[in-house]
């Protein structure tokens, strides 16, 4: 029996023969720190470097030393082996061939019309640049195998930046399609017939820009997990780190290597990941924004992998404290969590409770119990939710803003006015709101005001202009016109006000209702790439296409589904369904048939919407429900739209009824179902910035 070995194939690419690319010594300071580290520290069994140009050619990064060097590695390859790869140098993008007819051909299916590619030293134009169909290839059959394979692409695959401008201090890993050769009249051309192809073939799935298929075993137990070192739409940073030393670096490199010495006992590669983010924050980076993807909770250079976890996790900002999730998780003010340390796994030895304080859609505002140790708890540690609150009332502060700052409302007509209103309405405002969650800020200079939530108030105060410092933030406006009409102006707050309540009780409905009938679904969803692979990691980026699919594991019941879409802009919409208004009919499999996943919600992730959104899923019985369901009473605009929509119809059902009465409820949330019990099941995902 062969035994598993440690093995590591270090590429870095800093010499380029070709005069127009910048070279990039940082890449062969990034092997030669990461071979220290993995033969000293980590005691790997094997480590083969191909770096710099020197007299001896074998040990060049070139095109064909690289393939040669994956060949031995796909070829000496053992069942649980561990193989790191790090790619270190310059990327870029090229037009898919126009031979090839198909963007979405399984053989290279590239659904945005371009090869992303890795640059060898020895790139010329149009010549000895490796795809990322080619990388995608050898990573599988070393998975095949049942190796489990740690890559890292220290580089940029970006096509839609041009190059960075070079300094001493920092340098682009990004070469412009231009400069390899590519006319812009080319890029032009390939995104159009991009566009073209996924309107043409929007019902296919078989598409997708990722380097690695875990949906794929071909009869072996391996794994492969990602890291990459900035997003489609960003470049890579060449750098001197430590700062001190005179020493250029690849950013991420730079940053994991550091990561690895000094981390204590076993972690997950999305621990690790978490963990990368925190070290960029440190060292003031904003951009570029790694990511990672695979089998994120295999343990790092490990066999060990734990269940997929919720993402709800523990940082600090300063001396406050906030949990990633938010609102989509279900977290609202006086909601408890137990916290656990991130190698706690298996949440035996809890930490502490924390309360939440506020949250938004994506994060919440926390604090320490009493009962809480002094202890510093480490970034990233994990948190479960142990019970959440029942009081769903807005409450809303008034504040005005003047030169000198945030001050209270000093205008005590308006101030009586809202206050009056929200006794009619159900919400809180003022003294009498604890804790308030939103803000009324009246605009001296313009005599505007906005709603927005409490914890982005410190925008207001930023140096940037409005519309930089309210870009990705909820908000209403209200003019200074309609701040002198009473009517128009309690009108148009009791509307937004409405929205935000309507959002967040539908939310608390779906965990409510989730944690009471999850373990006897019969439906279940599941989001996919354009490739058919399931998404584990729901940080997507513009341009992704997206397919939910639900499997009906009933063998004898049909069941109606509803698509309901929320995003942190407290909008909801039906999307989706048979017809695209969010409603549809799942069968149940024939006799001695197994049951399959059927498409229900596609979707392309826009350039111009930044944020998080989830979708919800409501399943009912057909024989429960005869009739097609009609859930329009949901559809609410964003919050500051002015668009009105036409009247819904009314709910009917019981369910229908408990959920309209539970959303317009201003002051209970009622957690109990209706008589028809539907399955309730969300996905969630954010969209970065581009």
């Amino acid at each position: 029996m062969s035994i598993a070995e440690s093995v590591a194939l270090l590429i870095g690419c800093s010499d380029y023969q070709l005069e127009d690319i910048d070279d990039l010594p940082g890449a062969a300071n990034d092997v030669d720190a990461f071979k220290h580290l993995l033969e000293r520290d980590l005691e790997f069994d094997r480590v083969t470097t191909l770096s710099g140009w020197s007299d001896d050619e074998a040990s060049r990064p070139t095109h064909d030393n690289i393939v040669r060097a994956f060949e031995n590695l796909i070829q000496s390859a053992k069942p649980d082996s561990q193989i790191l790869i790090l790619m270190s140098g310059h990327g870029t993008n090229f037009p898919v061939p126009e031979s090839q007819t198909d963007l979405l051909d399984p053989a290279n299916p590239e659904p945005d019309g371009l090869d992303e590619a890795f640059l060898p030293a020895d790139y010329a134009l149009g010549q000895n640049m490796i795809l990322d169909n080619q990388i995608g290839q050898w990573l599988n059959q070393l998975k095949t195998k049942g190796s489990h394979v740690w890559i890292v692409f220290d580089s940029c695959h970006s096509g839609t930046m041009t190059r960075s401008a070079s300094s001493n201090e920092e340098v682009a890993r990004y070469i412009s399609p231009k400069a390899a050769g590519v006319s812009p009249e080319e890029l032009q051309a390939a995104k159009k017939r991009a566009d073209l192809h996924v309107e043409q073939n929007a019902s296919r799935s078989q598409a997708s820009d990722e380097f690695i298929d875990n949906s794929r075993s071909d009869g072996g137990t391996g794994s492969v997990v990602a890291f990459f070192a900035a997003r489609s739409h960003q470049t890579e940073a060449e750098l001197i780190r430590p700062r001190v030393t005179g020493i250029k670096r690849g950013l991420l490199s730079y940053h994991l290597e550091q990561e690895l010495r000094e981390r204590k006992g076993t972690t997950s590669y999305g621990d690790l990941g978490r963990a990368l983010i925190n070290r960029y924050q440190t060292d003031g980076r904003r951009k570029p924004s790694p990511f990672w993807t695979g089998d994120l909770e295999r343990e790092v250079l490990g066999l060990k992998s734990w269940p997929k976890q919720r993402p709800l996790f523990l940082n600090r900002k300063g001396e406050e404290m906030f949990v990633s999730g938010g609102q989509l998780a279900g977290l609202h003010a006086g909601a408890m969590l137990e916290v656990f340390a991130p190698g706690d796994k298996e949440q035996t030895s809890p930490l502490g409770q924390v309360r939440v304080l506020s949250s938004n859609a994506t994060s919440a505002n926390v604090q320490r119990t009493d009962s809480s140790t002094d202890d510093t708890w480490p970034e990233n540690s994990l948190c479960q939710l142990l019970s959440s609150a029942a009081d769903t009332r807005v409450r809303l502060d008034l504040f005005a803003l003047d030169e000198s700052g945030l001050k209270s409302l000093a205008d005590k007509r308006l101030a009586n006015l809202i206050r009056k209103q929200a006794v009619e309405s159900g919400y809180q405002v003022g003294q009498e709101a604890d804790d308030p969650d939103w803000a009324f800020v009246v605009l001296q200079s313009s005599g505007d005001a906005l709603l927005l939530p409490n914890q982005e108030l410190d925008l207001l105060v930023t140096p940037d202009s409005e519309s930089q410092m309210l870009e990705g933030v909820p908000h209403a406006r209200f003019n200074a016109d309609t701040l002198e009409d009473a009517s128009k102006l309690l009108d148009q707050l009791t509307s937004e006000i409405e929205k935000i309540a309507k959002w967040n009780n539908l939310q608390r409905l779906i965990v409510a209702a989730q944690s009471q009938v999850s373990s006897g679904n019969s439906v279940s969803i599941e989001a996919y790439d354009t490739a058919g692979k399931t998404i584990a990691n729901s940080q997507l980026r513009p341009g992704d296409i997206v397919e939910l699919r639900a499997t009906n594991t009933n063998l004898s019941r049909d069941y109606w589904y509803v698509i309901v879409q929320l995003n942190s802009n407290f909008g909801i919409g039906l999307v989706g369904g048979e017809t695209g208004r969010g409603i549809g009919t799942l069968r149940h499999a024939p006799p001695n048939d197994p049951p399959k996943a059927q498409p229900i919600y596609r979707f392309r992730c826009g350039d111009s919407q930044p944020g998080s959104f989830g979708v919800v899923v409501i399943a009912l019985d057909t024989r429960d429900h005869p009739h097609t369901p009609n859930y329009s009473f949901l559809r609410q605009d964003r919050l500051g739209s002015s668009t009105k929509r036409t009247v819904a119809d009314p709910a009917s059902t019981p369910f229908e009824k408990l959920l309209d009465a539970t959303l317009w409820s201003p002051t209970q949330f009622r957690s109990q179902q209706g008589l028809d019990k539907p399955q309730i099941l969300s996905w969630t995902w954010t969209i970065s910035s581009p």
